[in-house]
């Protein structure tokens, strides 16, 4: 009787692969959430001169 055959999803190197990709988008998520909140940060700095310039 043949052993049935691994498939794609229970190999290692095909979970590590998956797992690692997701970490990769994590990353990325994340340098782009935190880039976003520096430029705004900048944005309201900038707003908050422009109007303390006007009193």
């Amino acid at each position: 009787m043949p052993t049935p055959r691994k498939s794609e999803w229970d190999d290692h190197d095909s979970k590590r692969k998956r797992r690692v990709a997701k970490y990769k988008l994590y990353e990325a998520e994340g340098k782009t959430k935190s880039s976003l909140q520096r430029g705004f940060h900048s944005f309201k700095i900038k707003c908050k001169k422009m109007v303390g310039n006007f009193n």
